[in-house]
């Protein structure tokens, strides 16, 4: 696989395959391309593009230690964007390289980057994010970082190659109606994610 580089102040090229997250987020591309095959254009690419960025960015954080998505860190390769900034933040769209959108209304349609995969990639992500945060009334999270995961490997299984991010937030609450069906606070639990993606315009 090829991963990239950046040069060091020493002039010295150095492999962007030393950083956890960064080997995630590709890796991930390859199990979209065996399950959904996204098409890597327009928005069904730019949910390729974030689906490689969730799965990164719980990697991550998940083989720290870090149980409590409230502790977690969402940057997506710091220090390896504009300025020393991140490549990607999933709770602050903007602070990425290239600057993303945080709502459907900013949606950008371009023929670059075969259609701003990576640009529109934030939208998702910041849904996702507050996916992860949710809580119920009581205090406690909605879905452990664990099953929230889970959730979105099973809905990557059964999206068609062309979804979009509305395909995606129907198939998440389909999934979770599932499998959690026996769940007492499932009604709740659908409310928190529906706010979720419709707090970004996807609805």
């Amino acid at each position: 696989m090829v991963y990239g580089q950046d040069i060091d102040n020493a002039g010295r090229r150095i492999s962007w395959a030393r950083h956890l997250d960064i080997i995630a987020h590709e890796l991930t591309h390859g199990v979209t391309k065996y399950t959904a095959d996204l098409v890597y254009q327009d928005e069904s690419g730019a949910l390729n593009e974030s689906i490689s960025d969730i799965f990164a960015i719980a990697i991550l954080n998940l083989s720290a230690g870090r149980s409590d998505p409230c502790t977690w860190t969402w940057e997506l390769g710091p220090g390896l964007g504009a300025g020393g900034g991140p490549i990607r933040d999933l709770s602050d769209p903007a602070r990425g390289t290239p600057s993303q959108p945080d709502h459907m209304t900013s949606y950008l349609v371009t023929s670059s980057d075969n259609g701003g995969v990576h640009t529109n990639s934030g939208i998702h992500n910041l849904a996702a994010h507050r996916i992860f945060l949710a809580r119920l009334a009581s205090g406690a999270l909605a879905l452990e970082p664990e099953d929230v995961v889970r959730v979105y490997y099973y809905v990557l299984s059964t999206l068609t190659s062309n979804a979009t991010f509305l395909d995606t937030r129907t198939r998440f609450i389909e999934v979770v109606r599932a499998v959690f069906d026996t769940n007492r606070d499932l009604k709740e639990m659908i409310s928190l994610y529906e706010a979720a993606y419709q707090s970004v315009g996807i609805q």
